[in-house]
């Protein structure tokens, strides 16, 4: 596996890198740019590299922050998850790795402001110039939070299960709770229907095709 310094590469964080790179080429031009796909990936290794050279260095030369510091920093980053709809739940099972983050992001501002400190300031005329010769670089993908109602076959004949779901999108629609429906009717085992937030990253990807609709 490749390594930064002897630290290990999460491959999930190159694919993720990429899927995003692809869909903001393929948001621009509004074509599928499989030919592409070698430069996306590069691209995305190598901001990936970056990304964590930079941690690496913030996390070397950035004292621990306090911990009252930690904790408010903590405290924020729960209640941005909870504005986008994040359940006590899935916040739970992520809470240590929210902790972490929290402090890594304290660092890196830290880092970040030493290395800009000495900088000359910018006019308003010179940050709207270079906003406006980059504004692809700030869209954001539309992002929707996914309650999923997974349901199977459960009779000889899947019309009765057809028209139970239909009539479950009636009740939601009528103005009750999506959520505990899901709860209430999945056929998955683990009960659980909270996928989080998606963004529109594929524009051919069925899932996504059927959300963003």
């Amino acid at each position: 596996m490749p390594r930064v310094n002897g630290e290990i590469i999460d491959p999930g964080l190159i694919e993720e890198a990429f899927s995003r790179l692809k869909a903001e080429a393929e948001m621009l031009s509004q074509v599928s740019c499989c030919e592409r796909d070698p430069e996306f990936r590069l691209l995305a290794e190598e901001e990936v590299i970056d990304g964590i050279l930079l941690s690496q260095e913030a996390e070397r030369s950035v004292p621990l922050p306090m911990p009252s510091e930690i904790r408010e920093a903590f405290e924020e980053t729960l209640r941005l998850w909870r504005e986008h709809g994040a359940s006590w739940e899935l916040i739970e099972s992520r809470k240590g790795e929210l902790k972490e983050d929290s402090i890594a992001k304290l660092r890196m501002e830290r880092f970040t402001q030493r290395l800009w400190g000495s900088l000359p300031a910018l006019t308003e005329a010179d940050l709207r110039e270079w906003y406006q010769a980059n504004l692809a670089r700030f869209r954001t993908p539309p992002a929707a939070r996914v309650v999923h109602l997974v349901r199977f076959p459960q009779t000889e004949d899947p019309w009765e299960d057809y028209a139970a779901m239909l009539e479950w999108r009636l009740q939601a629609l009528a103005g009750e709770d999506f959520e505990a429906l899901a709860k209430a009717h999945t056929a998955k085992r683990d009960g659980q229907t909270d996928l989080g937030w998606v963004e529109q990253e594929r524009l051919l990807n069925p899932f996504e095709v059927m959300l963003f609709s």
